[in-house]
C-alpha cells in the first residue's frame, strides 16, 4: 500500500520534530503541562506524549495547523509564564 502523495497527509519527520520543537518552547514559555495542552488544542491528553515517543510517525498537515494556530491565537491572550527572549537575556545579566 502507498502513502497519499497529497499535500494534507503524511507530514515527514522534519516538520514533526519542528513542531515538537515549537511545542516544547511554548510549553516552557507558558509553563503548561503537556496534558493541559493536549486537552486544549486537540481534546487529546496524550498528544505531547506520543509525539515526543515517535516523531517518525506520518501526521496530518491539519493536524500541525491546528496546533500552530492555537498556539498563535493562546499568545495572543496571555503573557508567557517566564520571560522570554531579549527580557530573559536582559534579567540574566543583572
Amino acid at each position: 500500500m502507498t502513502r497519499c502523495p497529497c499535500p494534507t497527509y503524511g507530514v515527514r519527520m522534519p516538520e514533526r520534530a519542528k513542531l515538537l520543537a515549537e511545542i516544547e518552547k511554548f510549553l516552557r514559555d507558558y509553563a503548561m503541562a503537556p496534558t493541559t495542552f493536549g486537552r486544549h488544542v486537540l481534546n487529546d491528553p496524550p498528544f505531547v506524549a506520543r509525539l515526543r515517543a515517535d516523531v517518525k510517525r506520518d501526521m496530518k498537515l491539519s493536524t500541525i495547523t491546528r496546533v500552530r494556530n492555537w498556539m498563535a491565537e493562546h499568545r495572543k491572550d496571555h503573557k508567557p509564564a517566564r520571560p522570554t527572549g531579549g527580557a530573559a537575556r536582559a534579567k540574566k545579566a543583572a
